[in-house]
């Protein structure tokens, strides 16, 4: 005790607030690396499990894309003017293999916008491969080279993932047919699910997702998108140390046959690096705001302490000078659209020379005929939009090529006004725009990018309406207005249980009241008691002062 009488006061609070201080930031870092570790998991489950929904859907997405590309490939009057060519009608051919492109094939434009396929079959009425073109090199399995009539039936008009050869393949065909409804040729789409396959089928925007497919009875993995990273052949138990992994047996599109399941996954080494530098960061921020506190009690402290030995001394001095005393001689005391466009496809650019061959005279001018009642229709349809859009002010904005010009007076004027045409045209579409004009006054423009059946240019519709948002402005003002002056109105309404002899009224309690005291409480009426000149008469008969009232 005589110990620590001796220690300055200043050494002494120092002590206990470092003490405190770094009791309460022991218990606080604890406490919050807890917690923060543990909504770390939650949200990184939490994104696993949004991750891994967006990638099925994707991945959905791509397989059902190969059935409406077989679909687009048949539909085409390349393929079907190719099934009536010498060439094929042939009756024996040996097998024709194609590099890249085929006679019979869409255009590389059209072939780029489906998805990747390594394999196009072309099989004449019996079912036998008389045309194969490979987009890239590679041997095709025996199995796929003469695929028998169950491969054809479940792949028909569908996706269907199966093994060959012991290796996953995604096969969908699509059958063409002559008038009279006879079979005269069937296509093929055939595509392993390799590494390849896993990057294409998920969108650009979700390059930086990882997944992979595992075989169900080894455990292995057969392909991921990013094989840097995961190597096939890698047993999935072994990821389970560093990544998160979610996924699905089955397949949601399509006919499947394979034991395999799609899972996708997620690095934890990622998280761990970011949630201790968090977690440091904030040891380092409680550690300044501690070191801040001591600082602050110590300041205050050494004010009081200061204090203290400014009326020290007085005392010393007052004893020195009034009593004589000697003063004791003691120690001094020292905490972060692309708007897809549709395009026109020009189908004049798809009609092939030897067409010309093959059809009659008659037909090219029927063909013809058609083609200009086309133009006059669309030329027609043209004028009228410009008619119509100028009769309700509305601009007009048509591209030919890559050329924007405007197309009637009202967008001249616009286009005069605020900046020219591609003022306009990067405008996104469906969405009201402000724009200033030269005198720096506010415009509201709604601008529509349609596409016009059997049009062969975009257009642009602009139109102003800077009245009506004006007019929808006073109109919520006015609305507000008055629902504020609504919400001062307080009425009495309904029906209300009133006593048919001493006039009370009972409340949504059951109790009774003064019928002055509720309507008091349920309006804004106020009540001055007075008495009436009948009950006057009646209650004070006996004196005069009732004399003076009416009667």
């Amino acid at each position: 005790m005589n110990y620590l009488a001796r220690i300055p006061l200043t050494r002494k609070v120092l002590a206990v607030s470092f003490f405190l201080c770094a009791a309460i930031w022991g218990i606080l870092d604890q406490y919050q690396t807890v917690k923060l570790r543990r909504l770390f998991n939650e949200q990184l489950n939490s994104n696993l499990q949004a991750q891994a929904i967006e990638d099925r859907a994707y991945f959905n997405t791509y397989i059902r894309s190969f059935g409406m590309a077989g679909r687009i490939i048949v539909s085409q009057k390349r393929i079907n003017n190719y099934l009536i060519t010498p060439q094929w009608l042939k009756p024996k051919q040996e097998l024709v293999t194609h590099q890249r492109s085929s006679p019979w094939l869409p255009r590389t434009s059209i072939l780029r916008s489906l998805p990747f396929t390594q394999y196009f079959l072309l099989l004449n009425q019996e079912g036998a491969v008389r045309e194969i073109c490979k987009t890239i090199p590679g041997e095709l399995p025996g199995p796929l080279m003469a695929p028998n009539n169950l491969l054809r039936q479940l792949s028909h008009n569908q996706t269907y993932l199966t093994k060959v050869n012991q290796y996953p393949y995604l096969i969908t065909s699509e059958t063409m047919h002559n008038d009279a409804g006879g079979l005269v040729a069937t296509l093929m789409l055939v595509t392993p699910l390799d590494n390849e396959f896993l990057y294409q089928s998920l969108h650009a925007t979700r390059r930086n997702s990882l997944v992979a497919f595992v075989d169900n009875n080894s455990g292995a993995i057969i392909a991921s998108n990013k094989p840097e990273i995961i190597t096939p052949g890698t047993l999935e138990e072994d990821l389970k140390g560093s990544y998160l992994i979610t996924g699905k047996s089955y397949f949601d599109y399509g006919s499947s046959d394979l034991q395999v399941h799609f899972i996708s996954l997620l690095s934890q080494q990622q998280y761990d690096l970011l949630s201790k530098n968090i977690m440091k960061t904030d040891r380092i921020d409680r550690a300044v705001t501690s070191l801040a506190l001591i600082f602050c009690l110590i300041s205050i402290i050494s004010f009081i302490t200061w204090k203290i030995n400014k009326l020290k001394e007085k005392m010393d001095s007052f004893a020195l000078d009034k009593l004589g005393a000697k003063p004791h001689l003691g120690r001094q005391t020292r905490d972060q659209l692309h708007i897809l466009g549709e395009r026109f496809e020009d189908l004049k650019n798809e009609i092939m020379a030897s067409q010309e061959k093959l059809q009659s005279e008659a037909d090219k001018n029927i063909l013809l005929t058609k083609k200009n009642m086309e133009m006059e229709e669309q030329q027609h349809l043209l004028k009228l939009l410009q008619a119509v859009t100028e009769e309700f002010e509305i601009g007009v904005i048509v591209k030919e090529a890559d050329h924007y010009y405007a197309a009637n007076k009202k967008m001249e004027q616009f286009a005069a006004s605020f900046g020219g045409i591609n003022t306009f045209t990067k405008l996104s579409s469906q969405t009201e725009h402000s724009i200033q004009d030269s005198g720096g006054e506010n415009h509201f423009f709604q601008v529509n990018k349609p596409v016009l059946r059997e049009v062969t240019a975009p257009i642009i519709l602009v139109q102003e309406v800077t009245d009506r948002k004006r007019a929808e402005y006073e109109r919520e003002k006015l609305i507000q207005e008055l629902r504020q002056a609504l919400g001062k109105v307080k009425l009495l309404s309904g029906f209300l249980p009133i006593c048919a002899s001493c006039k009370k009224i009972r409340d949504d309690k059951g109790y009774w009241n003064q019928i002055e005291l509720y309507i008091r409480d349920h309006s804004e009426a106020e009540f001055s008691h007075g008495i009436c000149p009948d009950c006057c008469k009646k209650l004070y008969s006996d004196l005069d002062i009732c004399a003076g009232e009416p009667d």
